[in-house]
């Protein structure tokens, strides 16, 4: 019953975005309740949120969890990725999408 009311959630959800920006809104609300989750409690918490029967979709969940998870930690410390310098010779903040591109392989951690 659990698995059909939140497959029913995410299908009206993902009507009006797309699975990683839900994941993404997910973690969000996840770090925002308690701030000093580690990476991999919050790569926990999200996966415990989207449970899957299928193999593949929950590869694909936990991929999507430790993404965000990474993002929304690395946007949140010390430890930003490169950017390239501005016309006016200030590094402008990375988009969402550099710090995603600059995320290593699941298994090592940017800091």
């Amino acid at each position: 019953m659990k698995v059909v009311v939140l497959a029913l959630l995410c299908g009206v959800a993902l009507g009006q975005m797309d699975f990683q920006e839900l994941v993404g809104h997910e973690v969000h609300a996840l770090l925002q309740a308690d701030s000093t989750l580690s990476l991999a409690d919050c790569v926990s918490k999200c996966d415990d949120l989207f449970p899957m029967a299928d193999d593949r979709d929950e590869q694909a969940t936990d991929h999507a969890c430790h993404t965000e998870c990474t993002i929304e930690r690395w946007s949140t410390s010390t430890h930003t990725p490169p950017a390239p310098p501005s016309a006016s010779g200030r590094e402008p903040p990375p988009t969402r999408w550099e710090v995603r591109d600059a995320i290593p392989d699941e298994g090592t951690t940017p800091y």
